[in-house]
C-alpha cells in the first residue's frame, strides 16, 4: 500500500531520472496493524533492512551489486524507461526469481537503478512460512530458469533451508526435489 509521500516521491524522481526504474523503501506491517492514518505510517515505517533505504528526499543510484536487490513490491518507471529495460521475462511463472532476473537485465543494460528515499511502501500483513514451502516447486523451476541465464542460482538462502529440512537436494547443475529422479 503506498505511503502518503510515495507517488509525490516517485514522480519528482521520475522527472530527474526519465530512464530510470525508481524504488522505494517498503516496510512490512505487523499483525492486526489497521491504522492507516498517516502518522500511524510514519510511526510503523522501518523499512526492510536487506535493501537501501535512503533518507527522505534523497536519491541513490545503485551500485552494480545492489541491482539484484530490485523488488517489483515497490517501484516506478516511466514510459521510456520501461521500454529501455524490456520488461519483465514472461518465462518465469508463479513465485521467486522473476525480480533478480529484472534487476540483472537492468544491470545488462544500463538501465539505471534508482533507491528513492521517502516513496515509502507498506506490505499489509499476511500469513506465510519461512522458508516458503507452499512455493517450493516455482522456485525449484525459476531458479532453473535464472541459472540457465545467468550461470548461478538465486534464493539461495531459501534453497538451503529447504535443504536442512530434507525438502531439496543439491546436485551437479543446482537443486532438485529430494528424491526425485534425475
Amino acid at each position: 500500500m503506498p505511503g502518503p509521500n510515495l507517488i509525490r516521491g516517485y514522480r519528482e524522481a521520475a522527472m530527474r531520472h526519465p530512464d530510470a526504474v525508481l524504488s522505494g523503501p517498503v516496510t512490512y506491517l505487523p499483525e492486526g496493524f489497521g491504522d492507516l492514518a498517516p502518522a500511524r505510517l510514519a510511526a510503523a515505517t522501518a523499512p526492510h533492512l536487506a535493501r537501501p533505504a535512503p533518507d527522505p528526499g534523497t536519491e541513490r543510484r545503485a551500485s552494480e551489486s545492489e541491482y539484484d536487490l530490485f523488488w517489483s513490491l515497490s517501484f516506478a518507471v516511466t514510459a521510456r524507461g520501461w521500454r529501455t529495460a524490456g520488461g519483465f521475462d514472461g518465462s518465469f511463472e508463479g513465485y521467486g526469481g522473476e525480480d533478480t532476473d529484472f534487476g540483472r537485465r537492468l544491470r545488462q543494460r544500463h538501465v539505471p537503478l534508482v533507491w528513492v528515499g521517502g516513496a515509502d511502501a507498506y506490505h499489509q500483513y499476511h500469513p506465510t512460512t519461512t522458508p516458503p514451502v507452499q512455493h517450493l516447486d516455482d522456485i525449484l523451476r525459476n531458479g532453473a530458469r535464472f541459472a540457465s541465464l545467468w550461470g548461478q542460482w538465486p534464493m539461495t538462502g531459501w534453497l538451503e533451508a529447504f535443504e536442512r529440512d530434507g525438502l531439496v537436494e543439491r546436485v551437479e547443475n543446482g537443486w532438485r526435489r529430494a528424491g526425485s529422479a534425475p
